[in-house]
This record gives structure tokens, sequence and C-alpha cells, in this order.
């Protein structure tokens, strides 16, 4: 819900899609700072201990809800000329992700130590200059 919730939020703070992804980046880290990197902590530790399927079932809906919600972003980011329009939404979504379930899974398996914020901040720079239409540099 809260990933949710944190897609309508910036959606409503700014009409940039290149601007609601870094937010929504931000917002994530929060979620996963204030919960432990929870993706990771149940895929490492109480997968073993739960009703697995079901949790796997409602962690796969959460996940594809939310990757669509950002493919969403992306696509509105084409409408307005601003993202690659070439690209897949679909994959942009993945990769958002991917620059941060890798490192919460490190940030929770370093105890906190692994600089989540910096990584975050410097993925989000690669891919920003990889979808923004226009040159990489501002």
């Amino acid at each position: 819900r809260h990933l949710y919730r944190n897609v309508e939020l910036v959606c409503s703070q700014s009409e940039d899609p290149l601007e609601q992804l870094r937010r929504l980046l931000d917002l994530h880290a929060d979620i996963m700072r204030r919960n432990g990197a929870i993706m990771p902590r149940i895929q490492f530790a109480d997968a073993p201990y739960t009703n697995y399927q079901a949790l796997r079932a409602k962690t796969v809906s959460i996940f594809k809800g939310y990757l669509e919600k950002v493919a969403d972003i992306v696509g509105r980011g084409q409408e307005r000329g601003l993202i690659r329009p070439e690209l897949s939404p679909e994959t942009v979504a993945m990769m958002f992700m991917g620059i941060l379930v890798p490192a919460g899974a490190r940030w929770h398996m370093s105890e906190g130590r692994f600089d989540l914020t910096g990584h975050i901040r410097k993925g989000w720079e690669i891919l920003r200059r990889g979808i923004r239409t226009g040159p990489g540099e501002e």
C-alpha cells in the first residue's frame, strides 16, 4: 500500500515524470530503511518459516502493480516528449527497480552499512541520462 500511495504522492507533487521517478526512488528507499529492506528480509529470512506460496503470490501481485504504475509514469514522460519514445516503459520500470532491489538486499545484509542513498542517487543519474530525450547533460 505504501508503494502505491507513494506513486500517487509523487504524481501530485510534480508534473514532470522524470522528477516523479526520482522522488519515487527516494520514497522507496525510505520504506526500505524504515522496514529493514522488507523485500530482501522476506526473501532471505522469513520465507522458510511462513506460508511461502501465499506470501509469494501477494509479493508478486504488489510488485507487478508497482511496476505497472512506474511504467505508467514512463509512458506519460514519453507522451510529453521527455523520455525516449523507442524505450519500453515496462523495461524502464524494471531498470528502475534494478536500482532499488539489489541495493536493498546489500543494505540489509550489511546491517545498514551500505550507502543506500548514495547508490540510488548514482543509479538514478545513469538511468535518467539513458532514458531522457535530448542531451544527457542539463
